[in-house]
C-alpha cells in the first residue's frame, strides 16, 4: 500500500506498526493518498477518508489504544477518534470507520491525546 511505504520513507511509521510490513508492501505499487495517515498514540489510520464526523481507513493499532479516545493529526486537522476494543496485541484492518469525538479542522487543538472509557463501549 502506497501510504504505508510513504510512512515508511518518510520516516513516520511507529516501529511497533512494522509487523503488517510484508503484507502492505508485497501488492503493486499505487498512487499515495494525501495525506498518507492519521497518526496517534497507538495508531496509525492509512488513507484516511474524513466525512466530518468519521473518519475511515486502513487500521494498525496497538493495544494500548484499544477501547480509547485518541488524539491524531492528519494534514492541517487534529481530532480525537474513538478506537474500538480489540483483543490481539496488534491490528491491521482494513475499512474500519472511527467516530470523531472532537477536534480542531484547522491546525492543533487542545483536546487531551488519550482518554481511557470503558472496554466494550465503543464502536466495534
Amino acid at each position: 500500500m502506497a501510504a504505508y511505504c510513504g510512512l515508511i520513507a518518510g520516516g513516520q511509521l511507529p516501529t511497533w506498526a512494522l509487523f503488517c510490513h510484508a503484507k502492505l508492501t508485497a501488492g503493486k505499487p499505487g498512487m499515495a493518498p494525501a495525506p498518507l495517515a492519521a497518526i496517534g498514540e497507538g495508531i496509525v489510520l492509512l488513507a484516511p477518508v474524513d466525512n466530518g464526523e468519521e473518519v475511515s481507513g486502513l487500521l494498525i493499532a496497538n493495544r494500548t489504544a484499544a477501547g480509547s479516545d485518541v488524539e491524531v493529526t492528519f494534514g492541517d486537522q487534529r481530532v480525537v477518534v474513538s478506537v474500538p476494543s480489540f483483543p490481539e496485541s496488534v491490528l491491521a484492518r482494513e475499512g474500519v470507520t472511527l467516530a470523531v469525538v472532537r477536534g480542531s479542522r484547522k491546525g492543533p487543538g487542545k483536546a487531551r491525546t488519550r482518554t481511557p472509557r470503558k472496554r466494550g463501549t465503543g464502536p466495534s
